[in-house]
């Protein structure tokens, strides 16, 4: 029986999706084992450090554009937020003029405060080492002792677990995988319980994860310095009243990554190739194929004076270009802005759309933009997915990939909270840690408006955030995500919130304010920990009134 042109076509296609699995699936094994390989490891040398600070509405909004047009060579290490908040940039020497002009077209004061970014990372690890880096500025693997007061390794880290573990002779210490990533390392959790059968108790339950961000390293070291905390302190601590279930890295991948390639990694590791694979099967996915086809070519008459049309990609959660007082004239197609090399692209990743310049054509472009893989595990939960405050770009930080939890470390926190509600098991508290800006937050995030329980979760704060000033005098400011920060779409603590009902989930922001960031120095690591501990333990037993 012959075949119709039509049903040719529909088997080759049908061919052709199954041989391009089978090719995604292998490169997939290869880079699963990518460990084996070593990366360069990212320069960020000459890259200069800029604090900006908006004076009024109208240079706020200035920065947000900026910020939401992903502009490459240019890092926004914390999203505007407020009129008068300090902001750091990370920029690229190539830009650093151009930035710096639009800043003072603007009247943005801004403040250039370090010069060379590499050398501020060299000299926190030689910091960190005790002793100078090798010619290539890799760590000495050998080095698996783990330092309370350092940053430290992923192996460092899960091997000190395990000493905590073989010295805890409550054994009230348990380790477990919660699920595996990517690049196949284990998403550990950490379960604490004075009960004989952890399984059986019914005490309620707080749960703790650190490092969702992976270049925020003192949170992880929070996390197991409140593991040892609780253990030292044994009933007559916080373990009389709750369980823990904390994860000290809950993005592996992406703390490894930033310890062997770039200091700045803040997403997750998976690549654009993984996200073409359904999670589980081996069909061809149109998760990502939907996000390329949103990207649609839209105009918009932003300079009626001089007559410019422009273009942008169709973001509907994101800051569109409006008609305000950004010039059409910087944001010509192919050049964000005047000057801007033609690299700056922000979605020029290989195999992804990118604007050459002509009209209503995008073409794939062989360009390479080193932020163009992984996925922000925390625009990444089931709670207003993809909405404000998250990126339809891959090549942005805030990505918040191809479907909700598209992500391995968001299925481990989703289904070990859900299964444990489902057995009976209540949790009292969720937190999760990050840094940097010094904020105790509450829900919500993607939405203008206070949750139900904010009176009672305010009240908790305000005891946390005055035991943490008590300390060294660290001053924490304390409200509604969208209120002290920005919204954001897709967090961990709304969906803890909102879908998983635990009254009491927080976002906590730690040290500093801005002066360090990320590079927060490793004689702050230590009190740090203390004053934030002190946060906790006072929340937790304003909390525990509700269950004596």
């Amino acid at each position: 029986m012959r075949m119709s042109l039509s049903q040719h076509i529909f088997h080759f296609t049908i061919l052709g999706a199954l041989w391009g699995a089978l090719v995604l699936s292998k490169s997939l094994e290869v880079t699963e084992k990518n460990e084996d390989k070593k990366e360069a490891k990212f320069s960020f040398m000459n890259y200069k450090l800029v604090d900006v600070i908006p004076k009024d509405q109208n240079q706020l909004k200035d920065l947000r554009t900026l910020e939401s047009i992903n502009v490459v060579g240019v890092d926004f290490w914390a999203e505007p937020a407020q009129v008068d908040q300090t902001i750091s940039l990370s920029v690229e020497p190539e830009v650093y003029k151009t930035l710096e002009n639009f800043l003072d077209q603007r009247n943005i004061q801004h403040n250039t405060k370090v010069t060379n970014l590499q050398e501020l990372i060299d000299d926190e690890m030689k910091s960190i080492l005790k002793e100078d880096l090798d010619d290539f500025g890799y760590r000495d693997p050998s080095l698996s002792y783990y330092d309370a007061k350092s940053y430290n390794c992923l192996n460092q880290i899960t091997t000190h677990l395990r000493e905590i573990q073989k010295q805890d002779d409550s054994q009230s210490m348990s380790i477990s995988s919660i699920g595996t990533t990517f690049e196949g390392r284990p998403i550990e959790m950490v379960t604490l319980s004075r009960s004989e059968d952890s399984a059986k108790t019914d005490k309620p339950i707080i749960w703790m994860d650190c490092g969702i961000h992976s270049r925020e390293w003192v949170s992880p070291s929070f996390c197991i310095f409140t593991i040892k905390e609780l253990l030292a302190e044994g009933e007559a601590g916080l373990l009389r009243k709750f369980d823990f279930f904390i994860v000290p890295v809950a993005n592996p991948d992406g703390y490894v990554y930033s310890w062997d390639v770039n200091r700045m990694w803040r997403k997750n590791r998976r690549t654009p190739a993984a996200m073409m694979l359904r999670s589980g099967d081996d069909q061809v996915s149109v998760e990502i194929q939907k996000i390329i086809s949103s990207w649609a070519i839209v105009e918009h008459d932003l300079n009626k004076d001089s007559g410019i049309e422009g273009f942008y990609q169709n973001n509907e959660s994101e800051i569109k270009f409006a008609q305000d007082s950004i010039s059409l004239n910087q944001f010509q197609p192919g050049s964000i802005f005047p000057g801007f090399p033609q690299a700056l692209q922000a979605n020029q990743s290989a195999g992804f759309p990118s604007w050459n310049g002509s009209r209503n054509s995008w073409l794939p472009s062989g360009q390479s933009n080193p932020k163009c893989s992984g996925v922000d595990p925390n625009r990444n939960f089931d709670i207003a997915w993809a909405q404000i405050g998250s990126s339809n770009s891959i090549c942005h930080d805030t990505f918040h990939g191809p479907k909700a939890f598209s992500e391995a470390e968001t299925v481990a926190i989703r289904d070990i909270i859900l299964n444990t509600q489902t057995n009976g098991r209540e949790f009292a508290s969720f937190i999760t840690i990050h840094a940097y800006f010094q904020f105790w937050l509450s829900p919500y995030g993607f939405k203008k408006i206070r949750s139900s329980d904010y009176l009672d979760q305010s009240r908790v704060m305000k005891k946390a955030v005055e035991a943490l000033r008590q300390v060294y005098g660290t001053s924490f400011q304390h409200g509604p995500i969208n209120e002290v920060i920005y919204q954001a779409s897709g967090s961990s603590v709304d969906w803890a919130y909102e879908k998983a009902g635990i009254k009491y989930s927080y976002a906590l922001e730690l040290r500093d304010q801005g002066k360090y960031g990320f590079l927060l120095p490793v004689d702050q690591i230590e009190p740090t920990n203390t004053e934030t501990y002190a946060g906790l333990k006072a929340m937790g037993w304003e909390i525990a009134k509700e269950y004596s």
